[in-house]
């Protein structure tokens, strides 16, 4: 007997021509070899064997299907867990952050609202669920006035204090350039548009960061045969060498992550390309190479490593930063990766290293107090520096893979 269940899948674009929100999953009808979890087996363990089917088969459909599959038989919280616990292991680590944006995608089916759904949360797997959350609700909204839409972009995420983790508003604000693109068809100069109703200069850099990142390197889309209009192999630059100059900063940051798919994340190849960008963006180029190595190996050896491999001392420290970044951003509240990777960093860039740390940590909790005992490191002059960057805090991008 065939096991049927009606799901909340994680494909809401109707207005876009995506598949229905609703449809039937079958174990009969799939092709990947899913299964049901058995009466009496570990939860994580079986979300491990079902992930482990997509890592093996590599199809981004693959990862929409597993994600229906669990999201059938447990809540989105259980499975934040699971993924958080076994993020360690690469068949997880590969894509949990598209996971997570499908698992934040159907949550909000189910549970409208926002601040419940970011407190009750899980920042696992880079905070995927957040921008999935985020996603779903305006792709709710495709019919109502522009006004109600700009209303709508300017209201959802509401304020920093809204938020017991500061970064969760950031990520909701990021998730909001995510939810443009995918509500736009990929649309990226109507999405960067939205993005500017935005209220400051900050939050809507933070908001043009998804629309870029999603242009650039989606791990949503591309299954769906849903890849970017603006994306050219012959002109590595474009987008960013056809738009205005307010966008240009963050949009030569994320082409980083297209130039790593162009060379198959040849890092030293992409510091090359990150060189043909304009003069006065090339840093940021180089910051997201080091933020990329976050999602493509857990061996701080190896991000050193990589760093220490573009093309001069200053892109060398941008690397560095940005690792730092990703590493803080996507291991809130466990700050050993991060302390591991600068104990290996050349002398040069150790105190920056360690001062970007202590930046960090602001994002973590608005109350220095409830943070500063991260920098109490056993190396003084390190916690120095870490205190150092606690206390002269410079805002923090979100980045994610």
């Amino acid at each position: 007997m065939i096991l049927v269940f009606i799901l909340s899948t994680t494909l809401f674009l109707k207005n876009t021509g995506r598949p229905s929100s609703d449809k039937i999953f079958s174990l009969g009808e799939n092709t990947f070899g899913m299964r049901f979890i058995n009466t009496g087996e570990n939860e994580s363990n079986y979300v491990r064997s079902q992930m482990t089917i997509c890592y093996k088969n590599g199809s981004d459909v693959c990862y929409r299907e597993v994600t229906s599959l669990l999201y059938a038989q447990f809540d989105y919280q259980t499975l934040l867990s699971a993924l958080e616990g076994a993020q360690n292991y690469p068949e997880v680590f590969a894509r949990c952050h598209a996971v997570t944006h499908f698992i934040g995608r159907s949550a909000y089916k189910t549970n409208p609202d926002i601040r419940n759904l970011y407190e009750r949360g899980s920042p696992a797997c880079w905070g995927g669920f957040y921008h999935g959350v985020i996603e779903a609700y305006f792709d709710e909204r495709p019919y109502e006035s522009e006004e109600q839409f700009a209303r709508g972009i300017r209201n959802v995420c509401g304020s920093e204090s809204d938020y017991s983790t500061p970064r969760f508003f950031h990520e909701c604000l990021h998730g909001i350039g995510h939810a443009m693109m995918f509500v736009s068809d990929d649309n990226l100069p109507k999405s960067l548009r939205w993005c500017d109703k935005l209220p400051t200069n900050q939050k809507q850099g933070t908001c043009h960061g998804g629309v870029f990142m999603e242009n650039s390197s989606s791990s949503t889309n591309t299954g769906s045969g849903h890849i970017s209009k603006y994306i050219k192999n012959d002109d590595p630059l474009y987008p960013c060498d056809i738009l205005e100059e307010k966008y240009l900063s963050i949009c030569y940051q994320y082409q980083s992550s297209y130039f790593a798919q162009l060379v198959k994340h040849d890092w030293k190849k992409t510091g090359d390309l990150c060189l043909k960008v304009p003069k006065a963006y090339q840093l940021g180029c180089f910051r997201i190479i080091g933020s990329n190595q976050v999602g493509f190996t857990q061996d701080p050896k190896i991000m050193n490593q990589t760093c220490n491999s573009m093309p001069n001392s200053n892109a060398q420290e941008s690397c560095v930063l940005g690792v730092v970044s990703g590493l803080m951003g996507r291991y809130i509240n466990k700050p050993n990766m991060a302390e591991q990777f600068c104990a290996l960093v050349t002398n040069k860039h150790k105190q920056n290293c360690w001062t970007s740390i202590g930046s960090s940590l602001s994002s973590w909790s608005g109350d220095k107090s409830k943070v500063a005992h991260f920098c109490e490191i056993n190396n003084e002059k390190h916690a120095a520096w870490c205190f150092e960057g606690l206390e002269n805090v410079s805002p923090q991008p979100i980045i994610s893979n």
